[in-house]
């Protein structure tokens, strides 16, 4: 005799949605993504919560996320969004989040939006990125060979480097937006750079500064990376940022 299906999950629908800026920094920027997600998740459930959960078998929390960091790569702006079944006051769950999470992954700010606003990883199309380029034999990096550089790989084109195992293939005139090029202390060599990102994938900055070292014919070299910030880009070429105000 076939066993009865049980019955679907009745739980609340979301009424609003928390929207919550945190750091990724310090010995936790080795986190992976799917650990940044388990922490997060059990960060909501101390803070109290009234998340929502999907329907279903397998009910989950209905958390949303910006796109993954590569392990090692801190961030001053990340940004995830928590369906909730009634409406909370931000300071108040900021508070309460900040008490919840790890230091090095510390909020600093939330807001309460609508429901039916676009899922961050879709709609957050422009990601900015402060990138420090070192010789780890200790000598001098030159700021101008590096833009020269730089410029030589975006008029040539494409980068071609190894995801994992896997090829991939950027086009840098559509995948950079702008990019400055400075002296930094001890003879390093700093890159700020802002790309573009979208359903063509995004490119990962230290694959594109790799390939400017190598181009320059530098020694081999630190390259330590930061997201600074992410925002919408508008036809209009403006970036907006993920808060209403």
């Amino acid at each position: 005799m076939a066993k009865p299906i049980p019955p679907q999950s009745t739980a609340p629908d979301p009424v609003c949605r928390l929207r919550v800026e945190y750091a990724k920094r310090g010995r936790l920027r080795y986190l992976g993504h799917l650990e940044v997600l388990r922490t997060v998740e059990r960060s909501i459930r101390r803070a109290g919560l009234p998340f929502a959960v999907t329907q279903g078998f397998s009910p989950h929390m209905r958390v949303q996320f910006t796109s993954a960091l590569p392990v090692g790569v801190s961030s001053l702006h990340e940004y995830f969004d928590v369906l909730l079944t009634r409406e909370v006051d931000a300071s108040e769950a900021l508070e309460a989040l900040r008490t919840s999470m790890p230091e090095d992954l510390g909020p600093a700010r939330a807001e309460v939006l609508p429901v039916r606003v676009p899922a961050l990883e879709a709609w957050l199309n422009a990601l900015s990125w402060h990138v420090e380029v070192r010789a780890l034999d200790g000598s001098t990096l030159d700021a101008s060979e590096a833009e020269r550089s730089l410029q030589a790989l975006v008029a040539r084109g494409t980068l071609e480097y190894l995801r994992g195992t896997k090829p991939k293939t950027v086009d840098l005139t559509q995948a950079i937006i702008g990019c400055d090029v400075d002296g930094g202390e001890g003879g390093a060599v700093c890159l700020d750079l802002v790309c573009a990102c979208g359903e063509h994938g995004q490119l990962r900055p230290d694959a594109l500064v790799r390939a400017v070292v190598e181009c320059m014919g530098a020694p081999a070299c630190s390259i330590d990376v930061c997201r600074t910030e992410q925002g919408h880009r508008g036809e209009d070429g403006q970036i907006v940022k993920p808060f209403s105000r």
